[in-house]
This record gives structure tokens, C-alpha cells and sequence, in this order.
């Protein structure tokens, strides 16, 4: 497994692997269930997102665990709502620290999945702004039969949300009627801060942040920032961060996007 890489085919539900100094192809292996994400543990086990909507065990849970050779282990978190229209972070599933972890649509809960383990490792507490109820949803969606996204990124319900864990704390990014937020979460005192992406700009004085993604890097959260926009408004007077400022004396509006680097202390 070291001497080649392995690359999910959504499409065709199946894994082709490529040898890896030379990326050409060696074999291709079929899923038996929908997915779009994984996670490999530390044991060699994979934790896999389940998107299909089947009517039985399969379909009626959010994660399917599997060992190597995608023997299935077992499933785990129930799909109280069930609907063809899918929602929510497509890469929900993560390995941190040799384990294997996973958070659904509506649920503001990360889960530790293993073998024989099926454990709450975090509950997101976001203020005032929550998931949306089961009933919410069966109503917007006339029991799981149509598109009802429109609705929830209108309520006052989170409609998304992504989450990157690192060692004392996790960053959350999540929409609550059509306004982007991120968030922190001390694991140490389960304290958590949160802030509309507009005020976390000013407060860093890097301008405008105009995307809701987040990567990492070692300890840090990693925010991309658009260079066009930050030459515009650096133009008309914008007063940034010493570091960004210095930056941007270097860059053209078609440069890559300078990324942002944050952690919790």
C-alpha cells in the first residue's frame, strides 16, 4: 500500500489505484455502498461517509467502517432524515491522531468510530444558532421527497457547517441564514468563540475573506485570501496587517491567493 495511491471514483463507486513513482495504473477495487469521503486509521481500517439512501442498515446510517480490503465492520450514526437532496460538508470524515472521526449534516457532533467504538467526542455549542430539527426538515421537505435547501439557508438553523480538530482545539466554519461564521473551540475548557467572517477580518485586518473554507497546517487553521480584493482595497487606503501589508507589495491581482495561518492559544 506504501508503493501506490488510492483514488476514489465517485462516479463509479470503486477505488482505482495507481502505482505511485509513476502514477500508472494497477488495479481497481468496487465499493458495495455509495461514498465520497474516507479516513484510513492508525490499524489500516477506513472510516467511509455513506451516501446512499437505501432501505436498510446500509442507507440507514451516515458511516460505514471497513478494513483494508473493504470487508464491512460495521455502520454507525442513523439517518434520522433521509432525502435524495443532499446537504452538508462532503469530506465529514477524518483521521486526527491515528483515529478515525466523523460529523452528519444536522447533528453539530463529532464522533470517534472504531472498531468497537462509537463515541460523542465533541458537541459544538455555537451560541444560539443550532441544527435544525428532524420536523423542520420533514416539513421543508415534504418527508425527504424535495429539494429543501432553500428554506434551511433562510432559517435561522446552521445549513452548513465544516470542522478542521487539531490537538487543543477545532475550528468550525458554518452558514446560519445566508451569513458565513467561524468558530473556535477550546477542548481544554470547552469554551467556544465565535465570530461572523466579516468581524474575524477586521479583527486580523486583512480585509475581506471571501470564502468559507479552511485547510491546515501543523496547529493552524489556514484561510485563503483573494489577492485581487485585497489589492483593491489596500488602493483605497485599507489599513492591514503589518505582515499582509509587506506581502503585498509584492503581488498582482492574477497571483495565488495568500493563505492565512491561525491557531488557538
Amino acid at each position: 500500500m506504501q508503493n501506490r495511491i488510492g483514488v476514489v471514483d465517485i462516479g463509479r463507486q470503486k477505488v482505482i489505484y495507481y502505482r505511485l513513482k509513476d502514477f500508472l495504473f494497477q488495479s481497481e477495487k468496487r465499493l458495495p455502498f455509495q461514498t465520497n469521503c474516507c479516513a484510513v486509521a492508525e490499524n489500516g481500517n477506513i472510516l467511509w461517509n455513506n451516501i446512499g439512501y437505501d432501505s436498510n442498515q446500509m442507507g440507514d446510517n451516515y458511516f460505514v467502517l471497513t478494513d483494508s480490503a473493504f470487508q464491512i465492520l460495521g455502520t454507525a450514526v442513523e439517518k434520522q432524515f433521509k432525502s435524495g437532496y443532499a446537504s452538508g460538508d462532503s469530506r465529514n470524515v477524518y483521521t486526527f491522531q491515528g483515529k478515525t472521526y466523523a460529523y452528519s449534516p444536522f447533528d453539530l457532533s463529532v464522533w470517534e468510530i472504531g472498531d468497537s467504538i462509537m463515541d460523542k467526542s465533541i458537541q459544538l455549542e455555537l451560541d444560539n444558532h443550532t441544527a435544525p430539527p428532524y420536523s423542520f426538515l420533514m416539513e421543508k421537505s415534504n418527508g425527504g421527497q424535495n429539494p429543501y435547501f432553500k428554506a434551511l439557508e433562510e432559517s435561522d438553523y446552521v445549513s452548513y457547517y465544516t470542522i478542521r480538530e487539531f490537538a487543543d482545539y477545532c475550528s468550525v466554519l458554518y452558514i446560519v441564514n445566508n451569513e458565513r461564521f467561524a468558530g473556535f473551540y477550546d477542548k481544554r475548557t470547552q469554551s467556544s468563540y465565535l465570530y461572523t467572517v466579516e468581524q474575524l477580518g477586521k479583527m486580523f485586518k486583512v480585509g475581506e475573506m471571501n470564502y468559507l473554507v479552511s485547510g491546515s497546517f501543523d496547529e493552524y487553521s489556514v484561510f485563503p485570501l483573494e489577492t485581487s480584493s485585497l489589492l483593491e482595497k489596500k488602493s483605497d487606503g485599507f489599513s492591514f496587517n503589518k505582515d499582509l501589508d509587506i506581502l503585498l507589495q509584492d503581488v498582482s491581482p492574477e497571483d495565488n491567493q495568500i493563505l492565512m495561518c491561525i491557531r488557538m492559544r
